[in-house]
């Protein structure tokens, strides 16, 4: 199940972080028996100073679709020590539970496909991967505007990427053409930057050669 975690520091300390359960479609999944996009999002909401730390985010290996295998968790800077005691108080929040679409724009699609340019001779290695983003900040940009990309890439080569903006459907759209390293999975995290900031929320993709959809 695609899930998105979101979450809101405050001076490295976390306010609020949890899994958003975003495709609410049945067309989504077309799963009549687990119908997986009533699936619910939640909220955890800190309601002391839990100290430094930071947002893990993980895909547990799985070889069966019923396993729920993304999960994310809060993990203290400090370590824990033997007889030691850390205590945690904070707020679970259930439910469809709407996002905060101000902040930072989110990503609406995801594509891939062969990689270079169309029409011409390529290498077989180069996969394209094509993503959409929307809303928040990019709506207070012009057709003109220069936007970024900032790209972290494992396992691979960054062969070629641009950002552009679709005409009068209010869509920036980031394309890469990834080359793999070798046999282990490329890893991917964007996101979309105006040079100083990052206008869009952080966008983390998994591809193994071989593999034709994207995760």
């Amino acid at each position: 199940m695609p899930k998105t975690c979101e979450f809101v520091l405050y001076r490295g300390r976390p306010r609020a972080f949890g899994l958003y359960q975003r495709h609410r479609a049945f067309d989504d999944y077309q799963d009549a028996e687990a119908h997986y996009e009533r699936r619910p999002s939640l909220l955890v909401e800190p309601l002391d100073n839990w100290g430094k730390g930071s947002i893990s985010l993980v895909e547990i290996p799985t070889d069966k679709e019923v396993n729920d295998n993304i999960v994310c968790f809060w993990q203290p800077e400090a370590p824990a020590k033997a007889g030691g005691s850390a205590e945690f108080r904070y707020r679970l929040t259930w439910g469809s539970i709407e996002e905060d679409r101000t902040r930072l724009a989110r990503v609406v699609d995801i594509r891939s496909g062969e990689g270079g340019v169309s029409g011409t001779q390529t290498d077989d290695d180069i996969r394209k991967l094509v993503v959409d983003f929307a809303g928040g900040p990019l709506d207070d940009f012009g057709a003109g505007s220069e936007l970024k990309e900032r790209l972290h890439v494992t396992n691979g080569e960054i062969v070629h990427s641009t950002v552009s903006t679709i005409r009068g459907q209010g869509i920036w759209r980031l394309a890469i053409d990834v080359r793999p390293a070798g046999d282990a999975p490329v890893e991917l995290v964007g996101a979309l930057t105006d040079g100083s900031r990052d206008l869009s929320e952080v966008w983390l993709y998994q591809w193994r050669k071989g593999d034709d959809q994207p995760n």
